[in-house]
């Protein structure tokens, strides 16, 4: 259970410029909120992470806000799939190639 602690808390170095670069190169406008919910996608460790937490995670009060992101990171892509239900919510299968993350 603590390592699990751990392992959630580490740190994830996402390269932040190229990250912009893409963005700008597929017209996506992004916030930190993009980053949030990514930075939860990578630590659930392929588990589906609820809408009603990333909301949280962004401090939002709908899922539109969430799917939104979601959107703009598939657009950028990410592929991420959707379940609905009760143990649903957001997944990250694959990152693009272009993504580096140091550390993680």
């Amino acid at each position: 259970m603590e390592q699990n602690k751990q392992n959630n808390n580490s740190n994830i170095n996402i390269d932040f410029w190229t990250f912009l670069e893409q963005c700008y190169n597929n017209n996506v406008k992004i916030d930190l909120g993009h980053l949030k919910i990514l930075t939860a996608l990578l630590h659930s460790n392929s588990n589906y992470v609820s809408g009603e937490y990333l909301k949280k995670c962004i401090d939002r009060d709908s899922r539109g806000a969430v799917h939104k992101r979601i959107r703009d990171l598939k657009i950028l892509g990410f592929e991420i799939v959707t379940k609905s239900g009760n143990f649903g919510g957001y997944k990250l299968i694959k990152i693009p190639e272009w993504f580096k993350l140091s550390g993680y």
